[in-house]
């Protein structure tokens, strides 16, 4: 096919890229009809929060080997999913470049979009062979990018990651609550996720790392340049443990005191 572009798959950046990726794609597909905060939720992904130690922008992203930090979230959806991605300067970045980018085109003819690393997360959702270009969408602009085939996976951060998705078998809505809440607990106690660096704090630790600049003075406009203000993270993550809690309050009585201390 010399074109082909999926109508009506719309992406808006709103909370975290690779949800704001995720949700567009899989609400295009009829696999998830929920909101973007409910499926934050059951993936886990509401509950990733990674600090380096200097506030840097690239913290929002940070928060552990992409493949495999996602995989978990899918596999709670039930739906299959295959990711590839590296380092931009491996020898053997051309072959995988090339392979990605015929997969990515049978993804799009099977009526899917695929996740791609901009940076940060984005959304391909077409491709034209005549003049070996892929459309993506950074979820701001109304317009695509366009991305050459030749130039695929290439970007200033030297790595690269692209993630195609499959079919789904059903999960009961009881169970994914459970697995989320599994991903939560497990995400909160690793302190690092990026081992062996331990400038990039994930989990409990994060927040110490977060507040500990604020009290020595760092620059507050670095501080906002990644979250903003504090309750950008922490009421979207409260937010997210209401709405998936909702119904089974009164069945799990253990659940309002996990609320009740998000509240705190």
């Amino acid at each position: 096919m010399a074109e082909n572009i999926l109508d009506n798959l719309i992406m808006k950046r709103e909370s975290k890229s690779y949800v704001d990726s995720l949700h567009a794609i899989l609400t295009h597909t009829g696999q998830f009809q929920g909101s973007k905060v409910v499926l934050a939720g059951y993936t886990g992904m509401a509950f990733k929060l990674s600090v380096h130690r200097r506030l840097l922008p690239m913290s929002v992203t940070a928060y552990g080997q992409w493949g495999e930090a996602h995989r978990p979230g899918i596999d709670n959806l039930g739906i299959f999913t295959i990711w590839d991605g590296g380092r931009t300067r491996h020898s053997t970045f051309g072959y995988y470049q090339q392979d990605a980018v015929n997969w990515v085109r049978r993804s799009i003819d099977e009526g899917t979009g695929v996740i791609y690393w901009i940076p940060e997360f984005g959304v391909i959702h077409g491709y034209d062979n005549s003049d070996r270009i892929f459309y993506v969408q950074d979820g701001w602009s109304k317009e695509p990018q366009i991305l050459l085939y030749d130039n695929f996976g290439l970007n200033f951060t030297g790595f690269w990651y692209c993630q195609m998705f499959g079919d789904q078998v059903r999960i009961p809505e009881q169970q994914m609550l459970l697995e989320s809440l599994r991903l939560a607990i497990e995400d909160w106690d690793i302190p690092h996720r990026l081992l062996p660096d331990h400038n990039i704090a994930s989990g409990k630790k994060a927040y110490d790392v977060w507040v500990e600049p604020c009290v020595v003075g760092i620059s507050m406009s670095r501080v906002r340049v990644i979250f903003w203000n504090p309750s950008a993270i922490l009421e979207p993550k409260y937010e997210c443990i209401c709405r998936m809690f909702e119904g089974y309050g009164t069945n799990w009585t253990g659940l309002i005191h996990v609320m009740n201390r998000l509240g705190r």
